[in-house]
């Protein structure tokens, strides 16, 4: 998820506060979610998270229960970012 001790709690809150429950690296996911620094996940729906954007990559069409997940995950991933000083 993120190289960073920081980095991954940032990301796991962000994902627990979506509803959504993280899984170790090993797990099959439906949405993988790194940061920009770590390689890409081997999932259907890819968001690789930086400073300033999240940059989502696909290789197979998501359902659509995961593309609602994903957009609850943006608005954390983005309020996170707005609320930051």
């Amino acid at each position: 998820m993120a190289s960073a001790p920081l980095l991954r709690a940032g990301l796991e809150r962000a994902v627990l506060a979506a509803g959504l429950q993280p899984t170790s690296d090993t797990a099959v996911a439906a949405i993988g979610l790194h940061t920009a620094d770590t390689a890409p996940t081997r999932t259907g729906m890819d968001l690789s998270v930086g400073a300033n954007q999240v940059t989502i990559a696909l290789t197979a069409i998501p359902e659509p229960e995961i593309w609602r997940a994903v957009g609850t995950l943006l608005f954390e991933l983005f309020d996170a970012v707005s609320e930051a000083p």
